[in-house]
Protein backbone atom coordinates (compact mmCIF):
# COMPACT_ATOMS: atom_id res chain seq x y z
CA UNK A 1 0.00 0.00 0.00
CA UNK A 2 1.34 3.41 -0.98
CA UNK A 3 0.61 6.23 1.48
CA UNK A 4 1.44 9.73 0.28
CA UNK A 5 2.63 11.90 3.17
CA UNK A 6 2.67 15.67 2.71
CA UNK A 7 3.91 18.56 4.82
CA UNK A 8 2.02 21.84 5.24
CA UNK A 9 3.69 24.78 6.98
CA UNK A 10 1.26 27.54 6.12
CA UNK A 11 -2.11 28.39 7.67
CA UNK A 12 -3.43 29.39 4.26
CA UNK A 13 -2.31 26.17 2.59
CA UNK A 14 -3.98 24.13 5.33
CA UNK A 15 -7.48 25.52 4.69
CA UNK A 16 -8.33 23.34 1.64
CA UNK A 17 -7.84 20.21 3.79
CA UNK A 18 -10.14 21.35 6.57
CA UNK A 19 -13.12 19.14 5.67
CA UNK A 20 -10.99 16.03 5.24
CA UNK A 21 -9.37 16.72 8.62
CA UNK A 22 -12.84 17.11 10.16
CA UNK A 23 -13.94 13.80 8.63
CA UNK A 24 -10.88 12.00 10.03
CA UNK A 25 -11.43 13.62 13.43
CA UNK A 26 -15.00 12.34 13.53
CA UNK A 27 -13.87 8.85 12.53
CA UNK A 28 -11.12 8.70 15.16
CA UNK A 29 -12.79 10.44 18.11
CA UNK A 30 -16.50 9.85 17.39
CA UNK A 31 -17.32 13.51 17.85
CA UNK A 32 -17.38 16.48 15.48
CA UNK A 33 -14.47 18.87 15.08
CA UNK A 34 -15.36 22.35 16.33
CA UNK A 35 -14.64 24.75 13.46
CA UNK A 36 -14.10 27.71 15.80
CA UNK A 37 -11.46 25.81 17.81
CA UNK A 38 -9.70 24.65 14.65
CA UNK A 39 -9.61 28.19 13.26
CA UNK A 40 -8.31 29.55 16.56
CA UNK A 41 -5.56 26.94 16.88
CA UNK A 42 -4.39 26.71 13.28
CA UNK A 43 -5.35 29.98 11.61
CA UNK A 44 -5.21 32.67 14.30
CA UNK A 45 -2.12 31.84 16.36
CA UNK A 46 -0.01 35.05 16.22
CA UNK A 47 3.29 33.38 17.11
CA UNK A 48 3.88 31.43 13.92
CA UNK A 49 2.59 29.10 11.24
CA UNK A 50 1.29 25.60 11.99
CA UNK A 51 3.22 22.52 10.97
CA UNK A 52 0.85 19.80 9.81
CA UNK A 53 1.60 16.48 8.13
CA UNK A 54 -1.11 14.51 6.34
CA UNK A 55 -1.15 10.94 5.08
CA UNK A 56 -3.28 10.08 2.04
CA UNK A 57 -4.35 6.79 0.54
CA UNK A 58 -5.13 8.20 -2.91
CA UNK A 59 -7.52 11.06 -2.05
CA UNK A 60 -8.59 9.70 1.34
CA UNK A 61 -7.00 11.30 4.41
CA UNK A 62 -5.95 8.50 6.78
CA UNK A 63 -3.34 10.16 9.02
CA UNK A 64 -2.71 13.53 10.66
CA UNK A 65 -0.05 15.00 12.93
CA UNK A 66 0.37 18.64 13.87
CA UNK A 67 2.34 21.06 16.01
CA UNK A 68 1.72 24.75 16.59
CA UNK A 69 4.12 27.48 17.60
CA UNK A 70 4.03 27.92 21.38
CA UNK A 71 6.91 30.12 22.58
CA UNK A 72 8.12 29.73 26.16
CA UNK A 73 10.68 31.55 28.29
CA UNK A 74 13.24 30.88 31.02
CA UNK A 75 14.49 34.12 32.53
CA UNK A 76 15.95 36.17 29.69
CA UNK A 77 16.02 33.21 27.29
CA UNK A 78 13.19 32.77 24.82
CA UNK A 79 12.59 29.39 23.24
CA UNK A 80 11.20 28.64 19.80
CA UNK A 81 9.02 25.80 21.05
CA UNK A 82 6.07 23.91 19.60
CA UNK A 83 3.05 22.25 21.15
CA UNK A 84 2.28 18.77 19.84
CA UNK A 85 -1.35 18.67 18.73
CA UNK A 86 -3.91 16.18 17.47
CA UNK A 87 -2.56 12.79 16.41
CA UNK A 88 -4.95 10.80 14.22
CA UNK A 89 -4.59 7.60 12.21
CA UNK A 90 -7.56 5.79 10.68
CA UNK A 91 -7.97 2.50 12.55
CA UNK A 92 -7.32 0.16 9.61
CA UNK A 93 -4.06 2.01 8.80
CA UNK A 94 -2.43 1.84 12.25
CA UNK A 95 -0.22 -1.13 11.33
CA UNK A 96 1.77 0.92 8.77
CA UNK A 97 3.73 3.09 11.27
CA UNK A 98 1.98 6.15 9.88
CA UNK A 99 2.08 8.00 13.21
CA UNK A 100 5.88 7.69 13.33
CA UNK A 101 6.34 8.76 9.71
CA UNK A 102 4.06 11.80 9.99
CA UNK A 103 5.56 12.94 13.30
CA UNK A 104 9.10 12.53 11.97
CA UNK A 105 8.24 14.61 8.90
CA UNK A 106 6.87 17.34 11.18
CA UNK A 107 9.91 17.22 13.48
CA UNK A 108 12.26 17.54 10.52
CA UNK A 109 10.45 20.75 9.60
CA UNK A 110 10.67 22.05 13.17
CA UNK A 111 14.43 21.42 13.11
CA UNK A 112 14.71 23.10 9.70
CA UNK A 113 13.02 26.18 11.18
CA UNK A 114 15.47 26.26 14.07
CA UNK A 115 12.99 25.08 16.69
CA UNK A 116 14.34 24.35 20.16
CA UNK A 117 11.91 21.66 21.29
CA UNK A 118 8.44 20.19 20.93
CA UNK A 119 6.33 19.32 23.96
CA UNK A 120 2.93 17.90 24.73
CA UNK A 121 0.69 15.75 26.86
CA UNK A 122 0.32 12.40 25.06
CA UNK A 123 -2.43 10.02 26.07
CA UNK A 124 -1.51 6.55 27.27
CA UNK A 125 -2.27 5.04 23.87
CA UNK A 126 0.28 7.19 22.03
CA UNK A 127 2.77 7.57 24.89
CA UNK A 128 4.88 4.46 24.01
CA UNK A 129 5.27 5.69 20.43
CA UNK A 130 6.45 9.12 21.57
CA UNK A 131 8.92 7.59 24.00
CA UNK A 132 10.34 4.61 22.10
CA UNK A 133 10.03 5.64 18.45
CA UNK A 134 10.19 9.43 18.53
CA UNK A 135 12.77 9.93 21.26
CA UNK A 136 10.67 11.94 23.70
CA UNK A 137 11.56 12.25 27.35
CA UNK A 138 8.36 11.30 29.15
CA UNK A 139 7.26 12.18 32.67
CA UNK A 140 4.45 9.64 33.24
CA UNK A 141 3.77 10.49 36.90
CA UNK A 142 2.43 14.03 36.38
CA UNK A 143 -1.18 14.38 37.39
CA UNK A 144 -4.17 16.63 37.92
CA UNK A 145 -5.23 17.09 41.54
CA UNK A 146 -8.42 18.55 42.95
CA UNK A 147 -7.74 20.59 46.09
CA UNK A 148 -9.66 22.75 48.50
CA UNK A 149 -8.37 26.12 49.62
CA UNK A 150 -7.36 24.65 52.98
CA UNK A 151 -5.46 21.84 51.27
CA UNK A 152 -3.65 24.36 49.08
CA UNK A 153 -2.62 26.43 52.08
CA UNK A 154 -1.63 23.40 54.12
CA UNK A 155 0.55 22.11 51.28
CA UNK A 156 2.34 25.46 50.96
CA UNK A 157 1.66 25.47 47.24
CA UNK A 158 1.87 29.25 47.15
CA UNK A 159 5.46 29.42 48.29
CA UNK A 160 7.49 31.43 45.80
CA UNK A 161 9.15 29.23 43.23
CA UNK A 162 12.75 29.77 42.23
CA UNK A 163 12.84 30.98 38.64
CA UNK A 164 16.35 29.77 37.75
CA UNK A 165 16.10 27.14 35.05
CA UNK A 166 12.29 27.21 34.94
CA UNK A 167 10.82 27.21 31.43
CA UNK A 168 7.31 28.61 31.54
CA UNK A 169 4.59 30.45 29.68
CA UNK A 170 5.77 33.96 28.83
CA UNK A 171 3.01 36.16 30.25
CA UNK A 172 4.96 39.23 29.13
CA UNK A 173 4.16 38.23 25.52
CA UNK A 174 0.85 40.10 25.57
CA UNK A 175 -0.24 39.20 22.04
CA UNK A 176 0.31 35.48 22.53
CA UNK A 177 -1.29 35.51 25.98
CA UNK A 178 -4.35 37.30 24.58
CA UNK A 179 -4.64 34.63 21.88
CA UNK A 180 -4.26 31.79 24.40
CA UNK A 181 -7.02 33.24 26.58
CA UNK A 182 -9.35 33.79 23.62
CA UNK A 183 -10.05 30.08 23.11
CA UNK A 184 -13.63 29.82 21.79
CA UNK A 185 -16.22 28.62 24.25
CA UNK A 186 -14.07 29.29 27.31
CA UNK A 187 -14.11 32.25 29.69
CA UNK A 188 -10.88 32.81 31.58
CA UNK A 189 -10.55 35.07 34.61
CA UNK A 190 -7.35 36.71 35.85
CA UNK A 191 -6.58 37.84 39.36
CA UNK A 192 -3.03 39.10 39.35
CA UNK A 193 -0.87 36.24 38.12
CA UNK A 194 -3.62 33.69 38.69
CA UNK A 195 -5.59 32.61 35.62
CA UNK A 196 -8.52 30.25 35.99
CA UNK A 197 -11.82 29.16 34.50
CA UNK A 198 -15.00 28.03 36.17
CA UNK A 199 -15.65 24.30 35.88
CA UNK A 200 -18.83 22.99 37.46
CA UNK A 201 -18.29 23.63 41.19
CA UNK A 202 -14.53 24.05 40.93
CA UNK A 203 -11.85 26.16 39.25
CA UNK A 204 -9.52 24.85 36.59
CA UNK A 205 -6.37 26.76 37.49
CA UNK A 206 -4.54 27.21 34.19
CA UNK A 207 -1.80 29.40 35.66
CA UNK A 208 -0.85 29.78 39.30
CA UNK A 209 1.02 32.89 40.40
CA UNK A 210 3.32 33.17 43.39
CA UNK A 211 0.90 34.94 45.69
CA UNK A 212 -2.09 33.43 47.44
CA UNK A 213 -5.29 34.81 45.82
CA UNK A 214 -7.19 35.24 49.08
CA UNK A 215 -10.36 36.61 47.48
CA UNK A 216 -10.94 33.39 45.55
CA UNK A 217 -10.19 30.79 48.19
CA UNK A 218 -13.73 30.38 49.44
CA UNK A 219 -15.90 27.33 49.04
CA UNK A 220 -14.63 25.81 45.82
CA UNK A 221 -12.16 23.20 44.66
CA UNK A 222 -9.10 23.84 42.53
CA UNK A 223 -7.94 21.57 39.70
CA UNK A 224 -4.22 21.91 39.02
CA UNK A 225 -1.72 20.15 36.78
CA UNK A 226 1.12 19.12 39.08
CA UNK A 227 4.61 17.74 38.61
CA UNK A 228 4.89 14.09 39.59
CA UNK A 229 7.71 15.00 41.96
CA UNK A 230 5.34 17.14 44.02
CA UNK A 231 4.41 14.68 46.74
CA UNK A 232 2.21 16.91 48.94
CA UNK A 233 -0.95 16.39 46.92
CA UNK A 234 -0.75 12.82 45.61
CA UNK A 235 -3.73 11.79 47.74
CA UNK A 236 -5.88 14.32 45.85
CA UNK A 237 -4.99 13.01 42.37
CA UNK A 238 -7.96 12.87 40.01
CA UNK A 239 -6.19 11.43 36.98
CA UNK A 240 -2.72 10.98 35.50
CA UNK A 241 -1.62 13.54 32.91
CA UNK A 242 1.75 12.56 31.42
CA UNK A 243 3.99 15.24 29.97
CA UNK A 244 6.78 14.81 27.44
CA UNK A 245 9.15 16.76 25.26
CA UNK A 246 11.92 16.35 22.74
CA UNK A 247 14.76 18.80 22.24
CA UNK A 248 16.15 19.53 18.77
CA UNK A 249 18.95 21.76 20.03
CA UNK A 250 21.39 20.89 22.82
CA UNK A 251 19.27 21.49 25.93
CA UNK A 252 20.60 23.79 28.65
CA UNK A 253 21.62 22.12 31.88
CA UNK A 254 19.35 21.95 34.90
CA UNK A 255 16.15 23.23 33.30
CA UNK A 256 12.63 22.00 33.85
CA UNK A 257 9.26 23.02 32.56
CA UNK A 258 6.65 24.59 34.83
CA UNK A 259 3.69 22.36 34.08
CA UNK A 260 0.38 24.19 34.06
CA UNK A 261 -2.91 23.83 32.23
CA UNK A 262 -2.09 27.01 30.32
CA UNK A 263 0.28 24.81 28.31
CA UNK A 264 -2.43 22.23 27.74
CA UNK A 265 -6.21 22.35 27.29
CA UNK A 266 -5.65 23.87 23.83
CA UNK A 267 -7.54 21.52 21.53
Amino acid sequence: MQINNILINSAKDLVPYRQKIADLFLSCFKKPLMNSIWDWAYQENPSGKPIVTLGFDEDRLVGHYAAISFPLRAGNSCYKSFLSMTTMVEFSYRKYHLFYKLATLAFDEIKRQGGDFVFGFPNFQSLPGFRHRLGWQIYPKDYVACLSSKELEKGNYFLKEKREGVIEFDVSNKEFLAWRLSKPGVTYVREGELIFKDFQNSYDVVRMGDEQPAALLQGKKFNLLLDGALENFKEFKVFDYPFGWRWFQPPPENVHLKKELLLSDVF
